[in-house]
């Protein structure tokens, strides 16, 4: 993996760890995905994005009442993240609290575009991509 290589070079960034994580869970190993959105965690404790993509990667192991709390986690540093509240909504509407979900939903269309924040993610994990390569290829030359 890409950034296997980049964490060697610089294993305490915060970014190569989350984008690591955000493809695991990609590809559906959550439990590993889980591990990097800790090790951003530990760098970075109020990485919004990493609490919600460590509740995501709970979502897919249907630990849906644990991943309601790193939601949970994430709002208290961005209470109006759209991505989150979304998220958390989601969540509560697939363990069956669906008044819960519906009054987050309200909140969510006030806040901002959810495209845009995975716009946002998308680049970044590109951008990343593409600076390993290009350190990857020039230990080669």
């Amino acid at each position: 993996m890409y950034f296997d290589k980049a964490l060697e070079i610089d294993p305490n960034n915060a970014d190569d760890w989350f984008n690591k994580g955000f493809s695991l869970a990609e590809l559906g190993k959550h439990n590993e995905a889980i591990d990097c959105y800790d090790k951003v965690l530990e760098i970075d404790p109020n990485s919004v994005y990493a609490w919600n993509g460590k509740a995501n990667a709970l979502n897919g192991l249907g630990e849906y009442t644990e991943a309601i709390k790193f939601y949970d986690k994430a709002l208290e540093i961005d209470p109006n993240n759209a991505l989150v509240l979304g998220n958390k909504a989601w969540t509560l509407d697939k363990s069956g609290r669906h008044n819960e979900a519906k009054k987050l939903k309200v909140i969510k269309k006030e806040s901002s575009s959810i495209g845009d924040d995975k716009r946002k993610i998308m680049a970044n994990v590109l951008e990343i991509m593409v600076n390993v390569l290009v350190q990857i290829i020039s230990n080669y030359e």
